[in-house]
């Protein structure tokens, strides 16, 4: 059997400040909520895999103080939610995450990214399945 790999590439900024958590949800461009056919590739008894690659995630105090809850806890929801019906077309979604999750704080933006925890479930909702950290950040 034939495999065939299609590789998306996600041009979006996502990570905009962690979104108004009242805001209506936005419409998605017509051109990115098209979904992939595969009806060819059937037909000729192809299967394809189609993968997604979106970066850099990493987060300034603006976002990370905008993920804050009441009580102290965070909550990263709400940053992914206008991505996620355009990951859910991808079989797999690698992302660069460009900081450290430490598991306490402090929580520090720019020049050493530290992020609170909650960011990794966030990320997971919002239809990332594989983070890559090999990048420059990897010891904030």
């Amino acid at each position: 059997m034939l495999l065939r790999i299609i590789i998306l590439f996600s041009p979006l900024l996502f990570w905009s400040g962690g979104g108004d958590k009242n805001q209506n949800n936005a419409e998605i461009p017509p051109q990115y909520n098209k979904p992939i056919s595969t009806q060819k590739e059937e037909k000729i008894g192809l299967q394809t895999i189609k993968l997604m690659f979106a970066g850099d995630i990493m987060s300034q105090l603006p976002q990370i103080e905008s993920a804050k809850m009441d009580g102290g806890q965070y909550d990263y929801t709400s940053c992914f939610q206008y991505i996620k019906p355009i990951f859910d077309q991808a079989d797999l979604v690698f992302g660069n995450l460009e900081c450290t999750l430490p598991g306490h704080p402090p929580y520090t933006g720019y020049p050493n990214f530290r992020s609170p925890d909650p960011l990794a479930e966030g990320l997971k909702k919002g239809g990332f399945d594989i983070l890559v950290t090999s990048n420059n950040h990897a010891l904030d």
